[in-house]
């Protein structure tokens, strides 16, 4: 257990947390949580006012390998990410004194 996490180089988990330590990013996250989507409805679900600034987080999200595009404009959070995101999500969350 321990001895492996430390022995890992840290720069693809430092992305990830990167990635998601963004309130945009971890919005959008959140909305995936709950299935597909395309750009308009994301931009919708997580209140930007442009698309380019939604683009933006999805393409730091995209290369943290956490969000997956699926055709044109449809995504996805990545099968293998899910369970690992909504861990880091409760994890943080219980950190932060969140969970009571």
């Amino acid at each position: 257990g321990g001895r492996f996490v430390a022995a890992q180089k840290p720069e693809k988990a430092v992305e990830v947390l990167a990635a998601l330590g963004h309130p945009v990013r971890l919005a959008v996250v959140r909305a995936l949580l709950r299935g597909p989507a395309v750009a308009a409805d994301l931009q919708a679900a997580v209140g930007l006012s442009s698309v380019g600034q939604l683009y933006h987080h999805l393409k730091t999200l995209t290369s943290a390998r956490i969000v997956e595009q699926h055709g044109r404009g449809d995504y996805r959070l990545a099968a293998r990410t899910v369970v690992p995101a909504l861990v880091l999500m409760l994890a943080s969350a219980d950190i932060a004194g969140e969970l009571g």
